[in-house]
Order: C-alpha cells, then structure tokens, then sequence
C-alpha cells in the first residue's frame, strides 16, 4: 500500500517546480482577517506558506514528509514534522460547539 503522506517524497523538487500556485483570492481570504500567525497543515514544500508569508504573515507548517518539510524550511517555513498523524488525531478530545 502506498503511504499517501510521503507519496510525492521521492519527486520533491518536480513538485515544488510544477505544482501550481494558489490563486491571489484565497491568499486574501487567508490574510483579510490581518492573522499574525496561519498554521498550513499538510505544507508539502510550503508553496501556500510561502504565498501567506509574502502578505507579511507568520506560517508554522505541520508535514509528515521529512523531505517535503525541508524544502518548506529552506524557503523559510517555519516547519513541524508530525509523522503519525493519525495517532495525533486519536488524541484530541473534541468538545461542544460554543453557541452564541
């Protein structure tokens, strides 16, 4: 079975060269707010991150790909690898949706 998380591992510079880049109205919808801080689970070689960045934002990357996540380091993403994420999720406890 192919581990979906490292699937594109092997390929990283291919990916960070040819995978398109966000469109300008998502990168707005994520800064309107002016957020000091995003979070971009599944950063991959940090192309969203590095987009946010640009718009003067803080991005903390969360990646499972060891080689994915040091390419969105080198371009400056401040990166977490988290390579069982499922065990992560197991562990959050959700609670009530607040109501106002």
């Amino acid at each position: 079975m192919v581990d979906r998380a490292t699937i594109f591992g092997s390929e990283v510079e291919a990916y960070d060269r040819l995978r398109p880049r966000y469109p300008t109205a998502v990168v707005d919808l994520i800064v309107a707010g002016e957020p000091e801080l995003a979070v971009d689970a599944g950063c991959g070689t940090g192309i969203a991150a590095r987009q946010v960045m640009a718009r003067g934002v803080a991005v903390l990357g969360v990646e499972p790909d060891e080689a994915m996540a040091a390419v969105a380091r080198s371009q400056g993403t401040q990166t977490t690898i988290t390579v069982n994420l499922k065990l992560l999720a197991n562990t959050i406890e959700f609670g009530t949706t607040p109501t106002t």
